[in-house]
């Protein structure tokens, strides 16, 4: 059993030695060349505890454990809060691998790390020790390193990194080689390096989310965007830190798991809104996704929604679009417009795609009634600053903008709105057609070629087309004074405005049919939850607004204390030529004269006459319209109303109540009635109300 000579104990004396450094540096090496690793199997409320049983990180905001890559459990990271704050023990030699499985359901804001730990945060450009190996807003996989102070920097080309698929990511440092990238097991990127790595062992190592704050990326102003927190918007599984170069055979890569959809994440869409086949306004809460929807710290109530009885159209008004409200066809195509705009040059757009959580935005139903709706939406024109515009020092009050819409049973409504004389300012912009893109969408998936058309009520008309190459030294429109723009969506309704007479539009004539094949043009509205004026949209992967164009400078208007301008919007499946006539029943109404010849007055902004007098059970009138004061559906207000339902005759002729809406508003003290007919007519014909 022991050696018999000295130098059978030399032997087995080298033998003992050779055996324990090779077990050491096999088994204890071998077992610690993962120096962190997490599969997600073994969770504790907040807590991660790593594979190897004994180190626990910290996972923050909200997230979700779902279906890995082969079985078990995968972490999802909401986009917006989640983070995985590492009990960063180890230090990473000069050479090491980082890999693990990805899927995204959209691009970060910004660059967001899969693993990262620097001397400087997320303030990469200004690291002098570290890593930071993530995902950027095109779709890129990135490894940054630090050695002395100099930046080395690896990325692939744009759109390497798939949407709602899963994909293996890997980072590979080998000193004094350089940064390797592969997706898929094939290498994607490398930067040659000719030095070893310096460990950042004294800062944080995040997981998910930027250690710090940071502005989104293809922002249109810097003064006008805002730092803010976000994290990846997907699932992370299997990640390994390696204290070694891995050669692409050694990491955990099967292309058994590639391209296979990642049914943890769910395709978005924009609200739908329910057909009810019915005209009339409620409170809902609509929803968009489970991520984004738990952001808001709401109640069961906070949108409205309108649907009409003959038209599958919708109109909603929800905190998405910060309660800009929306017409929707039939093919949940969305089109909306812009608030009241002002803006200077230090913290740029002052309007209501700059409130986010809707600080400064909010609506309420007047009138719910079969004849008309009324909602009012309140705003204040506000910065990415959290700044109101023209606030006064003393008294902290700034622009509030009150916005009615009367809503009528044909799918049309009259959006009127004022603000108080003289707080707006000159520096100002009223309206902007906005088309959306969902999820998936291009602006060619919504529009025709002709995307647009634009008419003068005296009949003049403008075809808006995408083209090839359209000149720019003559694509710039000119001031006019068409008053009709109608949007031509790929569905049966589509969308329109009319303004009133003296209205100015500008903009393009025509569009670059590249833009056809293009997304949206900027995503911090809607949805977006950035504090910034203006993000350049690269990708699909989330919804975008354009301008349609063209702009409109509506005639404004002004009494001793309010100014106000009026539109009247709407969607439906009519042609150019009928929205002239509506827009001459809206502009040239015609009189209509009582029975003691004293006429009743026409409120524009309501587009209804009212009878400001205590009305009588019967009421007849001669309403004098023609070919250039045409009636397109009429509406009557009576201030004071005690005779019940009523009873139309047009011509003498009973009314079938399938051709009229009524209803009653409590006022208070009394009650109004508004009563909606459904009547075109271009001569003169009678009218009588008659109460029960």
């Amino acid at each position: 059993m022991f050696p018999k000579n000295k130098n059978d104990f030399i032997m087995t004396k080298y033998l003992i030695t050779f055996l324990v450094l090779f077990f050491w540096v096999f088994g204890v090496y071998g077992q610690n060349r993962i120096l962190y690793g997490w599969d997600f199997e073994n969770t504790e409320g907040s807590r991660i505890i790593r594979t190897d049983n004994s180190i626990t990180d910290t996972v923050t905001g909200n997230y979700e454990l779902v279906a890995g890559v082969n079985g078990g459990h995968a972490l999802k990271l909401d986009g917006f809060t989640s983070a995985v704050v590492v009990n960063a023990q180890k230090k990473l030699p000069e050479s090491f691998t980082i890999e693990a499985w990805i899927s995204q359901a959209a691009y970060p804001w910004n660059w967001a790390p899969l693993l990262t730990q620097t001397s400087a945060g997320s303030q990469r450009s200004l690291g002098t020790r570290g890593f930071y190996f993530g995902a950027g807003p095109s779709g890129e996989l990135g490894l940054d390193v630090w050695i002395k102070g100099e930046l080395y920097r690896c990325i692939t080309d744009t759109f390497s990194l798939k949407l709602f698929q899963w994909q293996h990511v890997a980072a590979v440092f080998r000193a004094n080689d350089g940064i390797h990238l592969y997706i898929n097991g094939k290498e994607k990127g490398f930067t040659a390096v000719d030095k070893s790595y310096e460990n950042a062992s004294s800062s944080k190592m995040m997981m998910g989310m930027n250690e710090e704050a940071i502005k989104p990326a293809f922002i249109h102003r810097q003064y006008g965007t805002l730092p803010y927190y976000y994290s990846l918007d997907g699932v992370i599984d299997r990640m390994k830190v390696h204290g070694v170069a891995l050669s692409p055979g050694e990491l955990d890569y099967s292309n058994a798991y590639t391209l296979q959809e990642n049914g943890s994440l769910k395709k978005r869409s924009l609200p739908e809104v329910p057909l009810r086949k019915k005209f009339g306004a409620y409170y809902t809460r609509l929803t968009y996704y489970k991520e984004w929807d738990q952001l808001w710290p709401v109640g069961e109530h906070p949108d409205i929604a309108v649907t009409f009885e003959k038209s599958p159209v919708r109109f909603v008004f929800w905190r998405g679009t910060r309660y800009s409200p929306a017409w929707i066809s039939e093919k949940n195509f969305w089109m909306a417009d812009q608030s009241v705009e002002a803006w200077n040059d230090e913290e740029g757009c002052y309007e209501h795609m700059q409130d986010p959580q809707c600080r400064y935005s909010n609506v309420r139903i007047l009138e719910n009634t079969p004849a008309r709706i009324v909602v009012h939406w309140r705003y204040a024109p506000v910065s990415a600053y959290n700044s109101l515009w023209r606030a006064d020092s003393l008294t902290g009050w700034s622009c509030w903008v009150d916005e009615y819409y009367y809503i009528y049973p044909d799918a049309t409504a009259i959006r009127h709105v004022e603000w108080k004389k003289g707080s707006l300012g000159e520096r100002r912009q009223f309206q902007e057609s906005l088309g959306i893109t969902d999820h998936g969408q291009t602006q060619g998936d919504i529009l025709e070629k002709v995307w647009a058309t634009v008419a003068h009520q005296m009949g003049d008309k403008k075809n808006l087309i995408f083209r090839e190459d359209p000149d720019p030294t003559k694509n710039i429109w000119d001031t006019t004074d068409y008053t009709i723009q109608q949007h031509h969506f790929k569905s049966q309704y589509d969308p329109f405005i009319i303004f009133e007479e003296g209205n100015k539009m500008y903009g393009l004539l025509d569009k670059n049919i590249l833009d056809y094949k293009k997304p949206g043009v900027c995503v911090h509205w809607p949805v977006g939850q950035a504090h910034s004026d203006g993000i350049t949209s690269v990708a699909t992967d989330r919804p975008a607004h354009f301008i349609t164009f063209p702009v409109s400078d509506p005639v404004i208007h002004h009494n001793a204390t309010r100014s106000w301008w009026d539109g009247l919007y709407g969607m439906n499946d009519r042609s150019i030529d009928d929205l002239i006539f509506l827009s001459k029943s809206w502009n040239n109404h015609p009189l209509i004269v009582r029975s003691d010849n004293n006429e009743v007055r026409y409120d524009k902004s309501q587009k209804s006459y009212i009878e400001d007098q205590t009305a009588n059970r019967s009421n007849r009138y001669r309403v004098r319209a023609g070919k250039t004061t045409p009636v397109q559906n009429l509406s009557l207000v009576y201030s004071d109303w005690k005779y019940g339902d009523p009873e139309i005759k047009i011509n003498g002729k009973k009314m079938s109540p399938q051709l009229f809406r009524s209803g009653l508003v409590d006022n208070g003290d009394k009650q109004s009635l508004v009563v909606w007919i459904q009547y075109t007519a271009t001569q003169e014909f009678t009218l009588e109300v008659t109460g029960n």
